[in-house]
């Protein structure tokens, strides 16, 4: 069910975003190219306003348009730099010794896990393309053996599903599209739903879910959240910085269920202005 719920809310996601980034990069090329559009959502809403003597309101949402596309580019040409910047950070940092024997203890057909020397216990996966495992010396001085192995076990379902490209995905769409709150709302349960499923994972290898939750209680007596964002200020996906309470509640009690909350204030603001740019496209088609 768990499953289904987190492709159900990265699915609604893309769809909502994906049909407007694609209206709005037609448009787009029709303003600075000339390029022929047929049914475009905002070439209509242009015709639209001018006929109705609206011309001022053409300003702002092509402001809008070219915002949340220039926005997009821009905010992923900072991420490929930070990743950069972040992999000889960490390369600076890598403990050579910790890593081959962490990698020959926990053997996945790769050597997929680095350690890094920092005294403050991280656990984290990131990378779009090919993603790696990170644990901090900080980590392994403060858990045991069998909490390190459920981290990892927990970290390596975020590495199979290519987790960071996901929540990287809908981060940037949450925050480009804020005029449709509903997406914020998405990106956040998607994340939740995500750590449930990685803690499932951890629970059904280890055979247990009092490792993966001994290690969480710890990180969350320890960790400094605003020291570790401060250093990670890229896409990743990290053990121990999202909805920690709710999960170690889901933990103790595998039965309890995490109910999807529904966001009414989100969810009507956003059928307002899809209900508001639907029906200004229609109306330009009639006139």
């Amino acid at each position: 069910m768990r499953k289904n719920r987190s492709s159900l809310l990265f699915a609604s996601c893309l769809a909502i975003a994906g049909i407007l980034l694609v209206q709005m990069a037609m448009y787009v090329l029709h303003v600075m190219l000339g390029f022929q559009l047929r049914f475009n959502l905002f070439e209509v809403c242009t015709i639209w306003l001018e006929s109705l003597g609206f011309d001022s309101l053409i300003y702002p949402m092509n402001g809008l348009v070219f915002y949340t596309l220039a926005g997009a580019a821009a905010l992923t040409f900072r991420q490929l730099w930070l990743s950069r910047s972040m992999a000889r950070k960490l390369a600076s940092l890598r403990d050579d010794r910790l890593t081959e024997e962490l990698n020959r203890r926990y053997p996945e057909g790769q050597a997929d896990l680095t350690v890094i020397a920092h005294r403050e216990p991280m656990a984290f996966t990131m990378g779009f393309v090919a993603p790696r495992i990170v644990l901090s010396t900080g980590l392994l001085e403060l858990l045991d053996e069998r909490e390190t192995e459920a981290v990892i076990h927990h970290e390596r379902f975020h590495k199979r599903h290519r987790d960071p490209l996901r929540m990287y995905v809908l981060s940037l769409i949450a925050v480009l599209m804020w005029y449709l709150p509903i997406l914020k709302w998405l990106h956040r349960n998607y994340k939740l739903t995500r750590e449930l499923l990685a803690d499932d994972h951890a629970i059904s290898a280890m055979g247990s879910s009092a490792f993966i939750g001994s290690a969480l209680l710890k990180l969350l007596k320890r960790v400094s959240g605003r020291r570790e964002r401060k250093m990670l200020a890229l896409a990743h996906v990290s053990f121990a910085d999202t909805s920690v309470n709710c999960r170690i509640r889901r933990i103790l009690d595998p039965q309890e269920t995490v109910p999807l909350e529904w966001p009414i204030t989100p969810l009507m603001v956003s059928l307002h202005v899809l209900a508001l740019l639907t029906a200004m496209f229609f109306i330009g088609l009639i006139m």
